[in-house]
């Protein structure tokens, strides 16, 4: 494997233009609430009403590359036609792309998946019983006058949408959302520098569409990532390899490509993997850091044999847990504590940037400069303290005990922390936690040991951590290429944020009622029936503190500190811990072959070529992007004209 010094130069290959006082121009607010608004537009017709590809899947979503696409291949060359004077400069194509990536975090199925426990309760179910006497009338709205069957079903011809049942729900989820949101800006305000300056962190998802904007403002017309013929050469192949895909939908004569993947198993009793390359995630590989793309695979493959022996042995903790941890509870308790002492540390290696960040908060005099953050060090710590105080409020008066609301809040911090770091060192762009916070919660406290409401409330959670903090600290990155302003881009984001989130309620009750929520055949309905069932099991047959999780919890932190110690302490270590804090997670099972790929074809070019070599291919990988972006955008045309309703997915092919 090649040196982390070597690759460190990589990093250094492509760096975000130069600070300009004039990123944060209207021109480049306007169009950056535009690509908010078409990104989580397009998410949203393409898989409520088309049926077709989730364009936002993923961290920098295939609907976001598209439009930083025609912003650079399109409008900006039009611009340039009528003088370069009015062409886009790299630091409001940033701005745009900031903004941009807030259109990818949809909060659409809270607002479903609160009436469910109405439409789809049954006698043998026994939801009405065991759920509804836990669900205050401010956490979802009643079924009064058939409020929420007419949102599944359609209204009849002339019926008017009963917004009144839906005002109270809206405002208090709204609320907890946006102060949550805020409260992830705040923690990505605090970690910003100590991540991007003092350890110097990547972000390499961010590498692309940096170097695309590099010259937008430059004389000639057309970009100059765009030029040569390795960009022509990956957009052809990866354009071409997806639209013979779109073309069998048309005619049974043209033979399908074996691309879908399968499930793999390397023996009997082994967790499999997914076999499925996902174009997107390997192009993107292409410009994360070889260590920690070695990382990930490495420590799959460590995850594969210990549980497949531990299967073969016939040891188990006692099933899953819930269906958004890892491969089983054993492999979720341990990922968790790995998790947990990979943000401790690192909270800890910060101790120094955070001790400044307080006195700050305290002493507005103090030496430290926070001119350029999106909020002040002050603004950023009681935003943050009073993020966790609210959550906590909340739960608590939506009935969950407060032994229960605390640890639930917290660990839903740390989880924030984990996702966000893990994405900004490695570049993945689907990074998921070992566990949820609620199922750690649950089972540290103890079923037995709070009330059903308790239990009530924290089905209700689920959706509503939905991870900020990955697009904020993500944001709070780009910030750096506007010069003075970073309060400005907050101003600009929040705004974005506020458009979408409103688009993301309004719209999906709009279609709900005039179209029938039960045609959007989205994941709602699928989380709730495992969701609730497993809420109602725990609430009949309760159980205490489960002493084997978090034995597995102790093994995977200890395993985590022996690591984190190593690499420290000796400069040699050859093996980055990141991967082991995921290594189970679903996510990481169906991407670790595309994962591995990418992390053979960068370190073959490194070794063959050098790092000229590798400079001289990226056009190739931005190229791969290019072209399976737009195979996306033609398979979503085709679906909307041809297949209306009964669209395919396409990215990704894992069904």
């Amino acid at each position: 494997m090649l040196s982390e010094r070597q690759d460190l130069k990589d990093s250094l290959d492509v760096r975000a233009p130069e600070a300009q006082a004039g990123g944060l121009t209207g021109r480049a607010v306007f169009l950056g609430l535009g690509m908010a608004l078409l990104v989580h537009t397009w998410a949203i017709y393409s898989t409520r009403v088309v049926r077709s590809s989730n364009v936002t899947s993923g961290f920098f979503s295939p609907a976001l590359f598209a439009g930083m696409l025609f912003l650079l291949c399109v409008l900006n060359p039009l611009l340039k036609a009528f003088g370069r004077r009015f062409a886009l400069t790299p630091a409001e194509v940033l701005t745009v792309c900031a903004m941009g990536l807030i259109g990818g975090a949809p909060i659409d199925s809270l607002f479903m998946f609160i009436t469910i426990p109405y439409y789809m309760a049954t006698p043998e179910n026994q939801w009405a019983r065991f759920l509804h006497p836990h669900m205050p009338s401010w956490i979802a709205p009643q079924d009064a006058g058939g409020a929420i069957s007419l949102l599944f079903e359609g209204l009849p011809p002339g019926g008017q949408i009963p917004w009144g049942a839906w005002i109270l729900p809206l405002f208090w989820w709204l609320l907890l959302f946006f102060i949550v949101a805020f409260s992830a800006v705040c923690v990505g305000v605090i970690l910003r520098k100590q991540w991007a300056e003092n350890e110097r962190l990547r972000y390499p998802a961010l590498e692309p569409v940096i170097e695309m904007a590099q010259d937008a403002g430059g004389a000639s017309v057309w970009p100059a990532f765009a030029r040569g013929r390795l960009f022509w050469a990956g957009a052809a192949l990866s354009f071409c390899f997806l639209s013979w895909t779109v073309m069998t939908w048309f005619t049974p004569a043209i033979p399908p490509l074996p691309v879908t993947g399968k499930m793999f198993a390397f023996g009997r009793d082994f967790p499999p993997l997914f076999t499925y390359i996902d174009p997107f995630t390997f192009s993107f590989s292409y410009f994360a850091n070889l260590e920690t793309l070695f990382s990930i695979w490495f420590f799959f493959l460590v995850f594969v044999v210990e549980f497949g022996i531990f299967n073969r042995l016939g040891y188990s903790v006692g099933g899953r847990g819930d269906r958004f941890g890892s491969y089983d509870a054993a492999s979720s308790w341990q990922g968790l504590g790995a998790f947990c002492v990979f943000v401790v540390w690192g909270l800890w290696m910060a101790r120094g940037h955070l001790k400044a960040v307080w006195r700050k908060a305290r002493d507005a005099r103090y030496p430290v400069d926070d001119g350029n953050e999106m909020v002040s060090y002050r603004t950023a710590v009681f935003g943050a303290v009073f993020g966790v105080l609210f959550m906590v409020v909340f739960l608590t008066n939506a009935g969950m005990d407060a032994k229960m609301a605390v640890p639930l809040t917290l660990m839903t911090y740390i989880l924030y922390i984990g996702v966000a770091k893990i994405t900004a060192e490695s570049g993945l762009l689907y990074v998921e936690s070992p566990m949820t916070a609620q199922d750690f919660s649950v089972y540290l406290v103890g079923a037995k040991n709070v009330s059903p409401s308790s239990l009530t409330t924290m089905a209700f959670s689920y959706p509503t951590w939905f991870g900020p903090l990955t697009e904020t600290a993500h944001v709070a990155k780009l910030s750096d290429t506007v010069r003075r302003g970073g309060r400005r881009l907050f101003w600009a984001t929040g705004l974005a944020f506020v458009a979408v989130t409103l688009l993301s309620v309004i719209s999906p009750l709009e279609l709900g009622y005039h179209r029938g929520a039960e045609n959007f055949g989205h994941s709602f309905v699928c989380h709730g029936s495992h969701i609730l069932p497993d809420t109602i099991s725990k609430i009949k047959e309760p159980f205490g503190t489960d002493w084997n999780r978090i034995m597995f919890f102790g093994i995977g932190a200890a395993a985590m500190g022996v690591m984190m110690f190593l690499r420290y302490q000796f400069p040699w270590w050859p093996i980055h811990p990141v991967g082991f804090t995921i290594n189970g997670t679903d996510l990481i099972r169906n991407f670790s072959l595309t994962i591995f790929l990418a992390w053979a074809c960068k370190a073959l070019i490194l070794r063959v070529g050098g790092m000229a070599f590798y400079r001289q291919c990226r056009p190739f990988f931005l190229g791969l992007l290019t072209g399976h972006v737009c195979a996306i955008t033609v398979a979503f045309i085709v679906d909307w004209v041809w297949f209306p309703g009964a669209g395919h997915s396409v990215h990704p092919w894992i069904e």
